[in-house]
């Protein structure tokens, strides 16, 4: 949009809504708001507010957009759902020449007849508005007709604004209670905003206290580590109570599995010795055999030879020399000097 254009872009007349005003309308999209948003809650930028469960925090938006090197020409109006959940729909007769839509008449549109801009959650496309299109923010509560006469005062008796300006919509930023506040609100000096301070701090406290006492009434302490040996639930013997409660009644008799009866009777028998029938008594006779056969022979001595060095030494030594470290080197030392 061009930052000096005032003109009336497009007005929407409402048709129906179960959160607006009756008294209010019509809403002005002109000049001065380069694109509105629509959504549940306030904004600081201008926006149509529906406070209303089927519409989204962020529904949709309306923007023009101009042609490319055509300033002269009136923009096009477009319509965008940013994500919605309960979703925007858009009804355009398909008379030649609509007529303004009668209120009374907006629940007779058939369902099928409206064109879902995006599936749920899902932004759209720009999509371009013309005059009485009908725009349906949600299931079916607020409902809204598209008016675009082409110049900034044109308007039929349909769109247009009372003397007073009673009937418009306000699309002006909103901040909490800030129209209230702005004729109502008396400039507060120091002590008032200490006091104001000062009251929030105890309405904060009584707040925490409240839910404190709530949560030791309704809501039982959790324990982060082990139980004290007082806290534990005592051992209950069932059994006992049982045979007190029903004391014709005679002990269970405790079962006993096959493994069991065989475990038991392994331990109590006596061991059997082996006889020659037995594999195992086989295997150990033959090795007891073999082994009679097997030359036993001294242990292997080590044989080092009097020509070959090691790693940082001279000639190897016999070990019947049984020469110490420090003699070995002194007699290493002494046959090197001889050498040189």
């Amino acid at each position: 949009m061009s930052d000096t254009s005032d003109d009336a872009l497009v007005r929407l007349v409402k048709l129906a809504s179960d959160v607006l005003p009756s008294a209010k309308q019509v809403a002005l999209v002109d000049g001065r708001h380069e694109g509105i948003s629509v959504g549940r809650d306030r904004s600081y930028t201008p926006r149509l507010r529906l406070p209303s469960m089927e519409v989204s925090k962020h529904h949709a938006r309306i923007f023009a957009i101009y042609r490319k090197k055509q300033y002269d020409m009136p923009p096009n109006v477009s319509l965008t759902d940013t994500g919605s959940t309960h979703g925007t729909f858009v009804y355009r007769p398909d008379t030649p020449n609509p007529t303004p839509m009668l209120r009374s008449r907006v629940h007779q549109i058939p369902e099928e007849l409206f064109f879902r801009l995006s599936p749920e959650k899902h932004a759209s496309r720009p999509f371009d508005l013309q005059h009485l299109d009908v725009i349906r923010f949600g299931v079916q509560s607020n409902v809204f007709e598209v008016h675009m006469h082409g110049s900034a005062w044109a308007s039929c008796s349909a769109c247009q604004l009372s003397p007073d300006g009673a009937n418009e919509i306000s699309l002006a930023p909103q901040t909490r209670n800030a129209a209230q506040d702005a004729s109502t609100k008396v400039p507060a000096g120091p002590q008032q905003a200490r006091k104001t301070q000062s009251e929030k701090r105890k309405a904060h406290h009584a707040t925490k206290q409240h839910l404190r006492e709530l949560k030791k009434v309704y809501l039982k302490p959790v324990a982060h580590g082990p139980a004290s040996v007082d806290e534990r639930p005592l051992y209950r013997d069932r059994a006992s109570a049982r045979r007190d409660l029903h004391p014709d009644v005679p002990p269970p008799v405790p079962r006993v599995g096959p493994s069991e009866l065989r475990t038991e009777s392994l331990v109590s028998a006596e061991p059997a010795p082996l006889d020659a029938s037995n594999v195992g008594y086989q295997l150990l006779a033959k090795m007891a055999e073999g082994a009679e056969h097997i030359p036993r022979q001294d242990p292997i001595a080590p044989r080092v030879g009097a020509q070959r060095a090691g790693l940082g030494s001279g000639a190897l030594v016999e070990p019947t020399e049984r020469l110490s470290y420090q003699a070995h080197a002194r007699a290493s030392t002494q046959q090197r000097y001889d050498a040189l």
